[in-house]
């Protein structure tokens, strides 16, 4: 089960926090196995505000940009105001003669140093707030709507949004003067370009997550995130539900590693990030279970950390693959062909569907995708009788209301728990309705 530990990035040296390797135990509360960098923060007393220095080898070259900078700004606290603003050269110049350090490397760490004037933008930029708030989401002092640190994918996603549209729309904007007006133009040309609903609130939700992150840190004042008018969800209803020995048909199409993810997703309910990071000891052979989403890293929820029944037809498919592997011990149940790159040798979507078109056009299939894999294995559990609140626990899902929305949920959602066994059971009702379906092609 998952180490729910936070990240250990306590260092002895005040201010100064250790920043990881993404694959090293310490990321999960666990005793540090790599050579981190150490990242130093001070307070900056002219735009009220933490400021972070770069990463350093040495922790102590971290103390002494603490005590350079603490000194810069003494000095510019006592130095004579500028009747005129400051260009960007000289700006790098003085903190490098006060701090005796090299000139800022980014726009951000010298007007953050850079003193107040009469010509200066009233308050913290939009660039400069989202540079301090995804340095907050990576050392894991922003936390999420639920009091957590910001997961990787989520993570991903905002930082995108920050980078890239808010950026340039707002970027130059003083993050306290951005009006609703603002951020409804911005929307309103996203869906000009036929940007997507999902897109277009991932941009919104990214400013959100923004302005949630200043506002206690007296960034800005208030959020003008209010009665925007977003487009609808252009979500595609899943139509492609096949019958049990139809999906086998789709299964036999495939070369042998390429059934393993549409096998976990549909014998199993495993989403796409669950079949990427599934590990073989996840995999409880003894016991009968898959244990998914076994890693918070990835895991969409507290409730998609869970154990699925190891039916006989998923069984049969990921033994052969371990055999093919050679029976490891250890690694990915699904690992990618390629290692590193943009997916660091994970398993890679798109190219599973290029793989598996190619080869169910050759025998006149339809194509099928991983969610509606998801679906299916939802609606056969229903077909075989399985209760409505165990058909939620093994999706994964929060709430009944995620698998049925019918009039119980509330009571089912609230009240009813799964007794002991009742996993067990469900895993082998699915397998008695499969037995029974198999001979069904949809025919």
């Amino acid at each position: 089960m998952p180490n729910k530990r936070p990240p250990d990035k306590r260092t002895r040296w005040p201010g100064i926090v250790a920043r990881h390797r993404l694959a090293c135990p310490a990321n999960r509360g666990r005793r540090c196995r790599c050579e981190p960098g150490y990242v130093a923060r001070v307070w900056d007393p002219i735009r009220q505000r933490s400021i972070a220095s770069p990463t350093y080898r040495d922790p102590l070259d971290g103390v002494s940009w603490q005590q350079a900078t603490r000194r810069s700004f003494r000095a510019v606290a006592t130095a004579p105001a500028s009747p005129l603003p400051l260009s960007q050269e000289h700006l790098e110049a003085l903190i490098a003669n006060l701090a005796g350090l090299p000139p800022a490397s980014t726009t951000a760490q010298a007007l953050a140093l850079a003193p107040a004037t009469e010509a200066a933008p009233a308050g913290v930029s939009v660039t400069d707030a989202s540079a301090a708030f995804i340095e907050a989401m990576r050392d894991g002092t922003a936390l999420s709507k639920k009091g957590k640190p910001h997961k990787p994918t989520a993570r991903k996603t905002i930082e995108g949004a920050l980078k890239g549209r808010i950026e340039r729309e707002l970027g130059q904007e003083p993050l306290n003067g951005v009006s609703r007006g603002q951020v409804q133009t911005m929307i309103d040309e996203m869906v000009a370009e036929r940007l997507s609903g999902s897109r277009v609130r991932n941009v919104l939700n990214a400013l959100r997550s923004l302005y949630n992150y200043a506002i206690p840190r007296d960034l800005a004042e208030k959020s003008p995130i209010t009665n925007i008018v977003l487009p609808a969800r252009d979500e595609k209803p899943r139509e492609r539900i096949p019958v049990p020995g139809e999906f086998r048909l789709i299964l036999k199409a495939l070369e042998p590693a390429d059934t393993v993810p549409f096998a976990l997703a549909a014998y199993a309910t495993a989403r796409s990030q669950e079949i990427r990071n599934l590990a073989w000891p996840q995999v409880d052979w003894a016991a009968g279970f898959l244990h998914l989403a076994d890693e918070e890293d990835y895991a969409k929820s507290d409730a998609a950390t869970r154990p699925f029944p190891l039916i006989a037809q998923l069984r049969a498919i990921l033994d052969e693959e371990h055999a093919r592997q050679g029976r490891p011990a250890a690694g990915l149940v699904c690992p990618g062909r390629k290692p590193g790159g943009r997916n660091s040798g994970l398993l890679s979507t798109g190219a599973l569907y290029t793989r598996a078109d190619t080869a169910w056009s050759a025998q006149g299939l339809e194509p099928i995708r991983l969610q509606d894999c998801r679906h299916t294995a939802s609606s056969w559990m229903r077909a075989a009788g399985i209760d409505l609140k165990t058909r939620s626990v093994l999706m994964g899902h929060s709430t009944t209301a995620s698998t049925d929305r019918g009039p119980g949920s509330i009571t089912d959602d609230r009240y009813t728990h799964l007794l002991p066994g009742a996993i067990e059971r469900a895993g082998a009702q699915l397998q008695e309705y499969l037995l029974a379906a198999e001979t069904d092609t949809g025919n």
